[in-house]
């Protein structure tokens, strides 16, 4: 069985604190709108480099690691997914 690496949540974590940001920066000091950036920007990071980890060879997990989403566009003989690739 595969592991699932969550792939989908190393580029979602700093858009969801840009999103904050954007929403609700104006509101907050400048030094928590730049610990929210920084915060979730490291998020991000650490998710990456467990990722890296938990793929690493010898782990179990078969590599290259696709981990697909959904389907965007399909057609006759064409199929474009949403797949994340490590």
């Amino acid at each position: 069985m595969t592991k699932n690496l969550h792939l989908w949540a190393i580029p979602l974590l700093p858009l969801v604190g840009a999103a904050i940001n954007g929403l609700l920066g104006r509101r907050f000091k400048n030094a928590m709108v730049s610990a929210i950036a920084l915060l979730f920007t490291a998020a991000s990071f650490a998710w990456a480099a467990w990722a890296v980890w938990s793929a690493w060879p010898g782990s179990g997990i078969a590599l290259p690691h696709i981990e697909t989403l959904g389907t965007w566009i399909t057609g006759r003989q064409f199929l474009c997914a949403i797949r994340f690739l490590s």
